[in-house]
């Protein structure tokens, strides 16, 4: 059975130091038996519903080919440094590689492009496959807990990762917007270009400060003193203490928005103390709808691989 050699490989891939008790597999305890039997079942029933729509004949001669490159030990492997997803995608990609690369016969196409499978979509099926299979049988078997925590921490630094890019190209834009309207060279052309993110701008400014008025760093005052020797010239001078915060906050972002980088300083100065906490989980979110408001598109979906 495929489901079968692809556990197996998997076991030899992630080794016992990271799947704790699999590599004892083979010495036949009955609870090792247990584990092995449930990963196959539920890898089994992935593998299945995967495969369902590649067409019969394609399915009949991909399955066994399959089923022999996962006989074959793992070319790569878990070097502790490399994020556990990425490793893990790496090396099914490298496993697969001779079916996406080997001419067959006279067509001089690879053994997939013969039976029409595309090989970046089969190589990301089976990264996939072995995720879901891994969280599912995780919540059975302890054995399987540090890896299944591990996948969810991969994920969520991707996720984090991806906001956090898109933020920096919103914010960007706004200073962009910005400067544009302020200089005295901006053309009829892109006057009329940019209209509409422009109208917009006073909107994305009032609802940037009300964010981070939430953020302990700027409310509170010793924090805030803190914050703003950490922020480069020329934004530190012009962080002016005004007995009123939110005007206090309002010409400060102003003023970062007059400066190429100032605006994006500023919150990667604020990230920095206050890394993934909820206030800036909200001035993260309150970016990104600053950027729908503006008209960009938000972040790629980060596929979900918990648990059910």
């Amino acid at each position: 059975m495929l489901a079968a050699a692809f556990v197996a490989w998997l076991v030899a891939l992630f080794g016992d130091q990271t799947v704790k008790g699999l590599g004892r597999v083979f010495l036949g305890s009955t609870k090792d038996r247990e584990l092995i039997a449930a990963l196959n079942e539920v890898t089994d029933a992935a593998i299945n519903s995967t495969l369902n729509d590649i067409p019969d004949k394609a399915r009949a001669a991909l399955e066994p080919a399959l089923r022999e490159r996962f006989t074959i030990a793992p070319v790569s492997v878990v070097d502790g440094r490399t994020p556990i997803r990425t490793a893990l995608a790496d090396a099914i990609q490298d496993q697969i590689e001779p079916l996406a690369d080997a001419p067959t016969g006279f067509s001089r196409q690879s053994f997939l492009d013969d039976i029409g499978v595309d090989a970046t979509r089969l190589s990301g099926d089976l990264t996939q496959i072995a995720i879901v299979s891994i969280q599912q049988t995780a919540q059975r078997f302890p054995a399987l807990s540090q890896l299944a925590a591990q996948l969810n921490a991969d994920v969520m630094i991707n996720q984090s990762t991806s906001i956090q890019a898109s933020v920096d190209r919103i914010l960007c834009l706004l200073e962009n917007l910005m400067q544009q309207a302020l200089s005295p060279n901006f053309s009829m052309g892109q006057q009329k270009a940019g209209r509409a993110a422009r109208q917009a701008l006073p909107e994305a400014v009032n609802r940037l400060v009300d964010a981070l008025l939430d953020i302990r760093s700027i409310s509170d005052p010793a924090l805030r003193a803190v914050l703003r020797e950490n922020l480069p010239e020329p934004l530190r001078s012009s962080f002016r203490e005004i007995p009123v915060l939110r005007i206090q906050v309002y010409e400060f972002v102003q003023s970062c928005l007059r400066h190429t980088n100032g605006i994006r300083n500023l919150v990667e100065a604020i990230r920095s103390f206050e890394r993934n906490s909820l206030p800036m989980q909200h001035l993260d979110a309150v970016i990104l709808e600053i950027g729908a408001l503006l008209g960009m598109p938000g972040p790629p979906e980060i596929e979900d691989v918990s648990s059910d």
